[in-house]
């Protein structure tokens, strides 16, 4: 091979190399897997008061098959809100459900309810659910609920 060739050979590939970096430079997105289809979040979770607790019911958004597990959270305040305004509030995990557990029953085809009987009188209670598929991809979180529970007596909401 010729000095002439061998650099002209040479300079291309040191072209196609930086053009290779300079055209594959920066952050794409993330990779997401084809046909994922998202649970859809819950938007209306109530809280209805009872003497036994708190019942929590909400609406299935979107095809009722594709929700496998429920995930409740809950936040508890032994006061008011009006007792330290802007505090934070801290939700855990109540209750991980399968879509068949007896712990959540369904009600007219796509509504589930769940009731809360570990409740105190004169605390608050907020609560929002995370549906998830099968495959553990979960919906953003509900609407949230709150309200305070005062046993035999309307609640302050």
């Amino acid at each position: 091979m010729s000095k002439r060739k061998w650099m002209s050979t040479v300079g291309m590939v040191a072209l196609l190399m930086a053009a290779g970096l300079i055209l594959s430079c920066g952050v794409k997105s993330d990779p997401t897997p084809p046909k994922v289809i998202r649970i859809k979040p819950v938007s209306d979770l109530e809280m209805r008061f009872m003497t036994e607790g708190i019942l929590l019911r909400w609406s299935i958004p979107g095809e009722p098959s594709l929700m496998a597990r429920v995930r409740i959270y809950r936040s508890e305040l032994e006061t008011d809100r009006s007792a330290c305004p802007g505090c934070p509030r801290e939700y855990v995990l109540m209750a991980d459900l399968a879509s068949g557990d007896s712990r959540m029953q369904r009600e007219d085809g796509n509504r589930l309810m769940y009731k809360d009987s570990l409740v105190k009188p004169g605390r608050l209670y907020g609560y929002y659910v995370i549906s998830c598929d099968r495959s553990g991809t979960c919906s953003e979180a509900s609407n949230q609920v709150e309200g305070k529970y005062l046993r035999n007596s309307v609640p302050d909401r």
